[in-house]
């Protein structure tokens, strides 16, 4: 039975199998290497019988699976070798009219689909996979300015992977960039939520805005010259602000999230001046938002990692001053001033 690539994963996961068990192919042989090499090391033990049909099963699964096609097989051969391989499967195309495909796409899976229509072709047995890695291989060669949707989320898991990636921020800006310049701008996207209706996109760069905002922020902690930790901060904080000014259409508690993060972001790069500013803003133009005032007073609550502007008293006040104007999750507050209150009495 041949699994097409938007189907549930036959592996169980409730993924699709595009999402799910395809991307693992590029790991396949680390992983088959290390069961072949210590087939015993399992929380169980195996008769002499058993390990060696356990053995017979590896060895004959590495052999099927080196038959498979994956890009990282086809980036060894040339242009005019794929071109060849296409042509012996029965898809009689051309290097421009693959250009032209490419370039009136922004899907790699749009473009497998229209080939697939296209040349009605059925490829039977380990080739089935050649057509689609050959319009990964050659989009990434041919335009690496423009990737596909598909790239992008490679880039995005890629820039999570400590063993892939450089500098976080400087690879979340490059990522933005490319997303920015090659699908919202030209479709006019005006929100996260249109791009991901219009694309199928395991990544979700809104999410990543909030949810990686710590591992950003450690990403710049640990440059140790201080001209470079600064310039990292910098463009970490544009992107940011890049993001909330080009799709203002982003529902409303996550612009006043993504205020509340820039301002976050820069007292951790230690402008308080600017984060104070901003979550000064932030509150006399949503008054009623309490977490406004939450990050605001937890900027002077930390003598650990902002010393030099410690205050409590100024926390106070801004506790205090968020009980008046809030309406609701005004216990947010309260809590976090009592709070206040029994530290200054433990410590006198």
């Amino acid at each position: 039975m041949t699994i097409g690539r938007n189907d549930a994963c036959p592996c169980g996961s409730g993924k699709k199998y595009k999402k799910c068990c395809i991307p693992k192919y590029d790991k396949y042989l680390l992983t088959l290497s290390l069961l072949s090499d210590h087939p015993t090391n399992t929380s169980f033990s195996l008769d002499a019988n058993s390990n060696i049909q356990a053995q017979n099963s590896i060895s004959q699964l590495k052999s099927n699976l080196a038959h498979l096609w994956i890009p990282d097989r086809l980036e060894h051969m040339s242009d005019e070798e794929i071109l060849g391989k296409l042509n012996e499967l029965q898809i009689s195309i051309t290097r421009e009219q693959i250009m032209e495909d490419l370039s009136s796409h922004q899907s790699t899976d749009k473009v497998r689909i229209l080939w697939e229509t296209r040349y009605n072709y059925n490829i039977p047995g380990f080739d089935a996979d050649f057509p689609y890695c050959a319009i990964i291989v050659l989009w990434k060669r041919w335009f690496p300015d423009r990737p596909s949707i598909e790239m992008l989320d490679e880039m995005y898991s890629d820039m999570f992977d400590p063993k892939e990636r450089g500098s976080m921020v400087t690879e979340f800006r490059r990522i933005w960039t490319l997303l920015k310049e090659n699908f919202i701008i030209p479709l006019g996207f005006r929100s996260f939520d249109e791009l991901h209706n219009h694309f199928d996109m395991e990544f979700d760069t809104e999410s990543i805005l909030f949810e990686a905002q710590g591992d950003f922020v450690d990403d710049c902690d640990t440059i140790k010259n201080p001209d470079h930790r600064k310039q990292q901060y910098d463009i970490l904080i544009d992107t940011y602000r890049d993001i909330f000014s080009l799709l203002p259409e982003i529902n409303e508690h996550n612009r006043l999230e993504l205020r509340r993060t820039i301002g976050e972001i820069q007292c951790s790069a230690e402008d308080y001046d600017q984060a104070g500013i901003s979550f000064q803003q932030l509150t006399e133009e949503y008054p009623s938002w309490v977490w406004g005032y939450v990050s605001w007073g937890m900027m002077y609550d930390s003598p650990r990692h902002h010393k030099s502007i410690y205050s409590p008293e100024r926390t106070a006040d801004i506790y205090r001053l968020g009980i008046e104007r809030c309406i609701e999750d005004v216990d947010v507050l309260q809590e976090r001033l009592e709070h206040l209150s029994i530290k200054k009495d433990i410590t006198g």
